[in-house]
């Protein structure tokens, strides 16, 4: 193998390649729901405690 042909099959490998990340947001985006989050207080607590924080460093 060339060094360009090693680039173009390491290309969209790995944990960003665009097939995953459209896989896995759906997933990652309902594992935030409050209500889910609900049922697991210690994680409740550090989305309410990252939503303070980012509205304090924005504020």
């Amino acid at each position: 193998m060339t060094a360009q042909t090693s680039r173009e099959v390491r290309r969209g490998s790995g944990a960003f390649s665009p097939a995953l990340l459209v896989r896995s947001l759906p997933g990652a985006l309902r594992k935030l729901n409050p209500i889910t989050l609900a049922r697991n207080p210690v994680m409740l607590v550090v989305e309410i405690g990252s939503v303070l924080t980012t509205l304090f460093a924005i504020v």
